[in-house]
């Protein structure tokens, strides 16, 4: 039982860090937190939900290389590799 213990504090504390960034970028809808975010979501696995925040992002912050990192993290999840090695290049 507590060796479940951790995996269970760290759900818990990206639930809250997941649902707190999404308020702060309701209220500031153009901060550069999105790649954050994105980051949350990809590690829950919401991985759909996370390509949709980096694309969102991206569009006011498109030179912001932890976000294309973050994207092409995504959509290596998502079995796309072809678009993410875009993304990786982009960054090298």
């Amino acid at each position: 039982m507590c060796t479940r213990a951790p995996i269970i504090m760290t759900i818990d504390w990206l639930s809250e860090e997941i649902e707190s960034l999404q308020k702060r970028l309701k209220k500031q809808p153009r901060s550069p937190l999105f790649a954050h975010l994105a980051a949350y979501l990809l590690q829950t696995g919401r991985t759909e939900e996370a390509l949709k925040v980096c694309d969102e992002g991206l569009t006011h912050h498109p030179h912001y290389t932890t976000a294309h990192l973050v994207r092409g993290k995504v959509l290596l999840a998502m079995n796309m590799k072809a678009e993410a090695r875009r993304e990786f290049e982009f960054v090298n």
